[in-house]
């Protein structure tokens, strides 16, 4: 009898295990950087080390560990849940930001598409559940500051609080995305306004054979009281983005276009803190520009980029243009002066396998900014930065 309820026991929780299925994964990415500033007198950079080099972690892909689950409910429903968290492989530490800060996230997936929410990624991201930032470079979003993507876009959050997203079922390789994002604590509301940044998007994908092509709006409806608001008065940022990928077998060729208009800042940099940030410039106390302080960024980019396989490896390189300017609206300028941002970025990259899981890469980045201030000053700082890494995914 004993030897049939343990049995029984051992048979029960096989059945469960095969209904609810629960996966430890993870990537650990380690690596040295190399940085060259020439800031030209640019104030932004200045007090900066001209040189640099350290170890870095998640430079390739963020470094992670995560939970996912999923059980089949019958009659096509599935439902599952991701709880992921950011770590700091060269110093053991967490991520800020909460445990489960790169995505915690519930879902249930039919026949009427896919419903989730939690914290997720925005489009923006090319990481997790809701993350297509894949689309426009062949560095992605990561790669640390060789990859060309993250300096010529607009500020967008890169993961929201409080988010819900719905997807389509596929219709012959076309998926619709809806994203909505409620800030990222408890908002305080008052008729027509908010207290927090608040995020919706839509985007659409399709994807047959060796053709993908990526169309997507977001729009960041800007606080406009509280903690969260910058100005007295804002208008929305929003945001266009395209792009078209075709793999031909021996390359995969990239083009992405961007438009922005109301931007809270553009450009972003992993090492230079506000370095290209249009918006965030802090010049000499004669322009009398604050550090938080920045005019609505208009204007638009392009990137091209290529993937080839090399040996057991592949190559990466991706080129990038950005033309943008800001109208010092809620700034301590009083003129009405501009201040304009044009910036060339070439990235390129290789990434060699020892094994299915396990990658070493090299990568070297140049960047160019011509920056005119409001005041009719005019600076052109560089930047240059050479990495490499070890990357194993379980």
């Amino acid at each position: 009898m004993k030897k049939t309820l343990v049995g029984l026991a051992a048979a029960a929780a096989m059945c469960s295990a095969s209904a609810a299925s629960v996966t430890l994964y993870g990537i650990i990415d380690t690596g040295f950087a190399y940085n060259s500033y020439n800031d030209d007198g640019y104030e932004t950079l200045a007090g900066a080390a001209d040189n640099s080099f350290a170890m870095m972690s998640g430079q390739s892909s963020g470094s992670r560990f995560g939970l996912k689950g999923v059980e089949e409910l019958g009659n096509g429903l599935t439902v599952g849940f991701i709880l992921e968290s950011g770590i700091s492989s060269d110093t053991g530490a967490m991520s800020s930001d909460g445990l489960f800060n790169r995505e915690s996230s519930i879902y249930i997936e039919g026949g009427f598409g896919k419903f989730g929410m939690g914290r997720l990624s925005t489009l923006a991201n090319d990481a997790g559940t809701t993350g297509l930032g894949g689309y426009f470079s062949s560095f992605g979003t990561g790669w640390g500051d060789v990859g060309v993507q993250n300096y010529m876009q607009a500020y967008r959050p890169t993961r929201m609080d409080n988010m819900v997203y719905y997807k389509t079922p596929n219709f012959a390789g076309a998926e619709v995305w809806v994203l909505y994002g409620m800030g990222d604590e408890q908002d305080k509301t008052y008729e027509n306004e908010s207290s927090r940044d608040r995020y919706y998007a839509a985007a659409v994908t399709y994807n047959n054979g060796g053709l993908s092509l990526y169309g997507a709006v977001d729009v960041l409806n800007k606080a406009s009281f509280g903690d969260n608001n910058s100005f007295d008065t804002e208008d929305d940022q929003i945001t266009i983005t395209a792009a078209v990928n075709y793999d031909c077998g021996f390359a995969k060729s990239y083009l992405g276009v961007h438009w922005f208009d109301n931007a809270k800042a553009v450009g972003s940099s992993s090492f230079g803190g506000d370095w290209g940030r249009l918006g965030n410039f802090t010049t000499d106390t004669d322009d009398k520009y604050v550090a938080s302080g920045f005019g609505d960024a208009n204007g638009w980019s392009v990137m091209l980029g290529v993937d080839i396989p090399v040996g057991n490896g592949k190559v990466k390189t991706t080129l990038g243009y950005l033309d943008a300017s800001s109208d010092n609206k809620g700034t301590t300028v009083d003129s009405d002066v501009d201040q304009d941002l044009k910036r060339f970025m070439v990235g390129a990259g290789y990434e060699y396998y020892l094994s299915k899981r396990t990658t070493v890469y090299m990568g070297a980045g140049y960047l160019q900014d011509s920056i005119d201030t409001a005041q009719g000053k005019s600076y052109d700082p560089s930047w240059v930065q050479v990495n490499c890494g070890l990357k194993h995914k379980f």
